[in-house]
């Protein structure tokens, strides 16, 4: 057994040889914690003060001490770890070293440990000491308060976690290779292979499938981000500056990194052959089997870089890149092995079985061999449903868009045995649209009636066993209102897709009405007016008819201004967790919360307020009217007449670009033909034509299309 005594000599004896690094983590970590820090809190105080920026100063701060709010140091312990780690381990890539080392009566393991430890010892101290240094100038400044130590210590404690992620990433590099090139090489494919090979599959599914739609919280996604050590880094950084932005995953995810990492380092030092120092990698049985797996992802990654870079279009130069680009990265991989180039066909096998793989995932996704496109859950397999045409994204407006994290459409399922049959239908629709060649990127091809005619949507099967499974197609759109009026026969369902439901009373400020011309104009209402106000308009939101919302123009346009939520606000109509605002502090206006004729409750309580809504526009308020008739609007003559009416002639290419009118005769003929096109619900109708209005006093919220004569 070593005696703690002879163990802390070598840990000693190893800082006294690496003393530059301790000496340049001290100096780098003074400058860009305490220092820089002093600095900031200096430049701010100079700015206007404010309560808003107070509390700004407040809330990022923490973040200065593991550089969540300031990037130079977030690389400086990123490049601090990667130098630990190689001038800690040095001496295994060096066969008299090595051989030296291992001489000594010390078991591997205490070689290990000693390097290990002095490594992490002078970056944590230092670090330490300048966190404590920079929450002592903040406390001094005014700005750290006693109650914001421990989010102070929480970003420390995340500083030393994202050191460890990087510091055991690099050594175990180390230990796979035998040369410090080799060595950066093996880092680069260890901090982000796992991140890449994951989200490799839903960027070969965007360029090869064509009912794929992208789902920012695919399981896939979320687990590529916790899976590798340079994501990792970013998260952990990003998340600790705060005990409340710390998820139970993540934590797990770092603990569970660090170990494994460690733990694999370990293992591969105990049983690191002497002679492969000097050599490109520590054992020669891997050096085939890592070609494969590094070539083939990276050959495929290469050719969609090159697509998208280029513009290209379509997939056959995917194809092509690809294949050229596995050869090529054989031939470097087996240079860098060899140092070679007379060696680079050395291997022959493990090319040809990369050569293999690449042309059997390119022809998986190619031919649609899983039929990816055309699948569709067995009836007795759903267990819910969630149709999301997409005009949803202009149409609606929600108050998540403005938060830190996007909207979830869990929750937004219905069970109903009708609804799924209608769901089922639409989607085998889609599926036989498909296979005519109608692609859901390729509507805006259609000719303007089959514009008007078809719609896209996003298509969601929740099943029996919990998995979430999402197509997009193109489908007639008369059978998707149809079928989203079915839908929201649930009344939950309803409440998720409207977001006025998702809006609860105290968080609304104030609220403005909108006319057709797009001007709000602030309601002076009390708090118990607005809430009266909001509780009738969703009484109209819960009777409302599809279809009427989709092929029918709205009377005006409500706007709420809602306040930042906290933390423990749970007045609200879902269940969905609320988050901070992008701006918090501030009223935030959400509109899109549409007044329709059939809206009786909210009409009437407008008209016993005293609001009305003037639907129509005036000329003598309008300075000017720009307007452009698409290609297959003229050729259909749908507005012969209006074009009569004016006073000049235009060509076909001056209509299609766009004609700007400013004499009042012309004005007033354009506007009796004008109406305010906020789109339907399913469809966004705009009878190939765009309007834009310029009043007297600027331009209003509201856009308009052309009525066919």
């Amino acid at each position: 057994m070593m005696s703690g005594i002879l163990y802390i000599r070598l840990i000693r004896e190893d800082i006294r040889h690496r003393g530059w690094f301790a000496a340049l983590s001290a100096i780098a970590l003074f400058l860009l914690m305490p220092v820089y820090s002093m600095l900031y809190l200096d430049g701010q105080g100079m700015l206007q003060n404010g309560a808003d920026v107070d509390k700004y100063i407040q809330e990022s701060f923490s973040g200065l001490i593991n550089g969540n709010t300031f990037a130079p140091l977030c690389t400086a312990i990123f490049v601090l770890a990667m130098l630990a780690a190689m001038s800690g381990f040095t001496f295994i890539h060096s066969r008299e070293q090595l051989d030296f080392y291992h001489s000594l009566p010390l078991r591997r393991g205490s070689w290990f440990a000693a390097a290990y430890i002095s490594g992490f010892a002078m970056f944590a101290v230092p670090y330490l000491l300048c966190a404590l240094l920079t929450a002592a100038a903040g406390y001094i400044s005014g700005t750290c308060t006693v109650s914001m130590l421990g989010d102070c210590a929480i970003a420390a404690a995340g500083g030393l976690i994202a050191f460890l992620v990087i510091y055991h990433t690099a050594i175990l590099a180390m230990m796979l290779t035998g040369r410090i090139v080799t060595e950066m090489l093996a880092f680069c494919v260890l901090a982000v292979y796992p991140y890449l090979v994951l989200t490799l599959v839903s960027a070969m599914k965007v360029l090869f499938f064509e009912s794929y739609c992208t789902d920012a919280s695919s399981f896939i996604d979320r687990v590529a981000r916790s899976v590798s050590p340079g994501t990792l880094f970013i998260r952990i950084t990003q998340a600790f500056p705060h005990w409340y932005t710390i998820t139970p995953g993540l934590a797990a995810a770092a603990v569970a990194m660090i170990i494994l990492l460690l733990a694999a380092s370990y293992i591969l030092y105990l049983f690191y052959p002497s002679e492969a120092a000097g050599n490109s990698l520590a054992f020669s049985l891997t050096a085939p089997i890592l070609k494969v797996i590094i070539s083939v992802p990276a050959a495929l990654w290469f050719s969609i870089f090159v697509q998208s870079f280029t513009g290209v279009s379509g997939t056959r130069w995917i194809v092509i890149i690809s294949l050229l680009s596995i050869l090529l990265l054989n031939g470097i991989i087996e240079f860098v092995y060899t140092q070679d180039i007379r060696l680079i066909l050395k291997t022959p096998i493990s090319s040809a079985v990369s050569i293999g793989c690449t042309a059997v995932i390119l022809c998986v996704f190619g031919f649609d061999l899983t039929g990816y496109d055309t699948y569709i859950p067995n009836r007795e397999k759903i267990e819910a449903v969630y149709l999301a045409p997409d005009n949803f994204d202009f149409y609606f407006e929600y108050p998540e868009s403005y938060e830190e994290l996007n909207r979830e459409r869990a929750g937004s399922f219905t069970d109903a045995p009708e609804a799924i049959n209608a769901f089922y239908s639409l989607a085998a629709s889609g599926i036989e649209n498909l296979e005519d060649g109608m692609e859901p990127d390729g509507l805006y091809t259609f000719s303007e009636s089959e514009q008007e005619r078809y719609t896209t949507a996003e298509f969601q099967y929740r099943l029996n066993s919990g998995r979430i499974v999402s197509r997009r197609y193109v489908v007639d759109a008369e059978q998707t209102v149809d079928t989203l009026e079915t839908l929201c026969q649930d009344e939950t369902y309803r409440e998720n897709i409207f977001p006025i439901f998702h809006i609860g009373n105290n968080r609304v400020h104030s609220i403005s009405l909108l006319d057709p011309s797009g001007f709000p104009e602030e309601m002076e209402l009390n708090e118990e007016q607005r809430n009266e106000l909001l509780d009738k308009y969703r009484q109209d939101v819960l009777h409302a008819d599809i279809q009427l919302l989709n092929d029918t123009v709205p009377a005006g346009e409500l706007y709420l201004y809602i306040n930042s939520p906290s933390s423990s606000d749970t007045d609200t109509f879902n269940s969905a967790p609320q988050y901070s605002l992008a701006v918090e502090g501030n009223d935030v206006p959400i509109g899109s919360f549409y007044i329709y004729d059939s809206y009786t409750e909210t009409l009437e309580w407008l008209k016993q307020h005293g609001f009305t809504l003037d639907r129509s526009l005036h000329e003598d308020e309008v300075r000017s009217v720009t307007f452009s008739i698409s290609e297959d609007s003229l050729n259909s003559g749908k507005y012969n007449v209006l074009l009569g009416e004016l006073s000049a002639r235009y060509t076909p290419d001056e209509l299609t670009s766009g004609i700007t009118l400013y004499s009042p005769e012309d004005i007033q003929a354009i506007l009796k033909h004008v109406q305010w096109n906020p789109g339907g619900i399913v469809t966004n109708v705009s009878s190939g034509t765009w309007v834009d209005v310029e009043y007297q006093n600027g331009y209003g919220y509201h856009g308009f299309n052309l009525i066919p004569d």
